[in-house]
């Protein structure tokens, strides 16, 4: 090893660190000899070399404050002298303003969000269920743990507090959730009976209640739309996706032919069993929003969806703009892609809000960084595959 190698250059600043604190703890003995008189001097501490101290039985706590020190030693030495602190920009200051804005405006419908009691249970297993941990006492002063609570009765899962915004950190497959807002229930759509992970972000939740009331206007006799998972209420890791941890993607079933069976399992569609029309309503209602980065859709239905989409006499440009199959120039940065596994359910995935700085990982223009980003989140969870049609 070379004198100037990363290697030896952090073993001389460890040694140099140590040497010091040696050299203190002498200097510490040596002042104990100054006793008053007639008191008993206290034994000089013995010298221990810079060779002798590198191989004594390690502190963790030592050791992570000696790496810090000398992290910041080298920052320092290559940043150079420490920058005047800059007045706050008026950028800053704008960016802060949109932020306050956007926070204020949160509909009336999810300032507070309630939950219907399916059975008689006690309120352990239902903030249990519900992921709400000790919130949900919080939410709810008058419930007391192990209470038992009737089937029907309404409980408070949510209430909007401006200073405490919903907010995604981070990339789809490594980040998490801040704050989330609970899915509201509807009579167009049917949440699940395990709710642990049914939060998002505001941009996620409004959006989605806004594209199932529509649904549920144009189609009043339809069944409701299957919701699977979004995240979990502080987001993170959400077994057996990858993604799923930021409350920004969610699963969503097709709508069948079929009358409504009760059930929230997802059902494989094909040409037979799929009513493209109204998946089709229910797809393009999101997309109008403007709030979805990408949904995807398995190719062999995308076909079906494409042909509702020129039925109802969208534009070429529109269509070629949203579609990636049939295959066409633009087809890398459609919003509806091909992956594997969706033959069953549809995966929406949610822009960042404007304002949120701390979110990442939007949709790529290219098809191969796409679906790279999905190769990753396919092979991070070897059951994704395997659990699909029970987990979403």
């Amino acid at each position: 090893m070379t004198a100037g190698s990363p290697r030896s250059t952090v073993r001389d600043h460890l040694a140099r660190a140590l040497g010091i604190a040696v050299i203190l703890a002498c200097g510490v003995g040596a002042a104990s000899l100054l006793t008053a008189p007639g008191t008993e001097a206290t034994p000089q501490p013995a010298v221990v070399t810079t060779h002798q101290a590198l191989h004594f039985e390690p502190n963790p706590l030592v050791l992570r404050a000696i790496s810090r020190s000398i992290r910041l030693s080298q920052a320092e030495a290559l940043a150079g002298p420490s920058p005047t602190l800059a007045e706050p920009s008026a950028e800053d200051d704008d960016a802060g303003s949109a932020e306050t804005e956007a926070l204020a405006k949160v509909d009336e419908h999810l300032r507070e969000v309630y939950w219907t009691v399916p059975e008689r249970s006690t309120t352990d297993l239902l903030a249990a269920n519900w992921g709400l941990g000790s919130t949900f006492f919080t939410l709810n002063p008058a419930l007391e743990p192990g209470e038992k609570v009737d089937a029907g009765a309404r409980i408070k899962v949510y209430a909007a507090d401006p200073t405490k915004p919903t907010r995604s950190v981070g990339h789809p497959n490594r980040g998490r959730l801040q704050n989330g807002l609970p899915l509201p229930e509807g009579s167009s759509w049917r949440l699940r009976p395990n709710r642990r992970r049914t939060f998002g972000t505001h941009k996620t939740i409004s959006t989605l209640v806004d594209a199932f009331q529509a649904y549920g206007e144009r189609y009043p006799d339809a069944p409701p739309v299957r919701v699977g998972e979004i995240a979990k209420r502080r987001g993170g890791r959400a077994k057996p996706h990858a993604s799923h941890r930021t409350g920004r993607d969610v699963d969503l079933g097709y709508i069948g032919v079929a009358e409504d069976d009760g059930e929230v399992r997802w059902q494989r569609m094909g040409e037979s069993t799929l009513d493209a029309e109204k998946s089709w309503f229910l797809i393009h209602e999101l997309i109008k929003s403007g709030n979805v980065d990408t949904i995807f859709i398995s190719s062999r239905l995308q076909k079906f969806l494409y042909r509702a989409a020129k039925a109802q006499g969208l534009p070429e440009e529109e269509v070629r703009r949203i579609f990636q199959h049939p295959r066409h120039p633009d087809s890398p940065s459609a919003i509806i892609k091909h992956w594997r596994g969706h033959v069953n359910h549809m995966h929406v995935r949610f822009r960042c809000e404007d304002w949120n700085s701390r979110c990442r990982g939007e949709r790529r223009s290219s098809e191969s960084d796409a679906n790279a980003e999905l190769e990753l989140e396919s092979q991070s969870t070897p059951l994704a595959s395997a659990m699909t049609s029970s987990a979403g």
